[in-house]
């Protein structure tokens, strides 16, 4: 079986989303697991509450990315020439 699929392909992984939603995929997988082996209703409720905050902090650093990427605004009334106003 030389064509392998591959459920993975870490090759793939080449800009900041794709690297941000790889280390959410890990985190989350990594805590859900310990949520799925928590003993007491305190772990239990420490492992969600870690889950909600590496969620929030991803969808934050999500949304400051967008907001970073995006082009400035040109300033009303744009650029005329380069001359002060009132020097004409």
């Amino acid at each position: 079986m030389s064509g392998k699929s591959k459920l993975f392909d870490p090759a793939k992984i080449s800009n900041k989303y794709s690297v941000l939603a790889a280390f959410l995929i890990a985190m989350e997988a990594l805590l859900g697991g310990w949520l799925f082996l928590a003993d007491t209703r305190q772990e239990r409720i420490w492992t969600g509450v870690l889950m909600t905050l590496i969620f929030l902090a991803f969808l934050a650093a999500i949304t400051y990315i967008a907001a970073s990427d995006r082009a400035p605004a040109p300033a009303p009334g744009g650029d005329r020439g380069g001359r002060a106003r009132g020097t004409e």
